[in-house]
């Protein structure tokens, strides 16, 4: 047995032009609460981390607080319009800064935000490190992202917390707000200009990938064969320098003073 034609209509959809008109001015007329909105029931997750709302932040696209850092040490790789996607293009902590009550009323409790390390100052295919994944000190922030004249040293800051770091995790945490850091400790910088993982300890070089005699990094080429597990542990991921991380963490824990309990 056959079941009917079912029959359509689409005068049910129809909507006359002075009722579009009306609804388009509700729309418009709507005015933004006059206060940030009650969000404290989102910010009670003292233990359960897995209960935050994350918003990720590509620090350098975000916004741009502080026109006076965006050049850098190396004004070549700022593109001041933002056509050229492999530059900077300005952003930089106080940007965030500035857009916390934004991002707060969004219902967002926690950032995580790209690597703040200081990178090296140059192009690698076109492309310079706005992503922070190519780290020349660890120790060091990327002057783009703070005031200018403050000191990168996170070593040499500890004492004053005076920094736009500094500020952005009060800011944070007045709002009951988490910020998470992203660190890349697998690999520094790529072969640029004949400069391979120039490392930096707040700025002392301590390593370097063309003359390892510490053995910081593995020197076994690209990985060709991702099925093979050793490849894939100990070969460099687009000619990355790769940290050797073994013998690294032997010598940290080597290092240590013996407990005398």
């Amino acid at each position: 047995m056959s079941s009917p034609p079912i029959s359509q209509s689409t005068v049910q959809y129809e909507i006359t032009q002075p009722q579009a008109e009306a609804d388009v001015e509700t729309l418009v007329s709507e005015r933004s609460p006059e206060t940030d909105i009650d969000l404290d029931f989102l910010f009670t997750r003292d233990i359960e981390f897995r209960q935050e709302t994350i918003y990720f932040v590509v620090v350098d696209r975000f916004f741009d607080g502080n026109p006076n850092n965006s050049a850098g040490p190396n004004p070549e790789l700022y593109d001041p319009e933002r056509q050229d996607w492999g530059k900077y293009w300005g952003g930089d902590l106080q940007g965030i800064i500035d857009k916390l009550d934004y991002l707060k009323n969004l219902g967002v409790t926690a950032l995580w935000l790209t690597p703040l390390f200081e990178q090296i100052e140059d192009l690698f295919v076109e492309q310079a490190a706005i992503h922070g994944y190519w780290t020349r000190d660890f120790k060091r922030l990327n002057p783009r992202f703070i005031g200018n004249g403050e000191d990168p040293s996170l070593n040499a800051t500890q004492e004053t917390r005076n920094t736009t770091f500094d500020r952005l995790i009060a800011a944070l945490h007045e709002r009951k707000m988490k910020l998470v850091l992203d660190i890349v400790c697998n690999h520094s910088n790529p072969d640029i200009s004949g400069n391979k993982g120039e490392l930096y300890d707040d700025g002392v070089k301590i390593a370097d990938f063309n003359d390892d005699h510490d053995h910081w990094y593995h020197h076994y080429g690209e990985v060709t064969n991702w099925e093979d597990e050793w490849q894939v542990f100990n070969c460099e991921l687009s000619g990355l320098a790769t940290f050797n991380e073994i013998i690294q963490l032997t010598a940290t824990i080597s290092s240590l003073p013996l407990s005398s309990g």
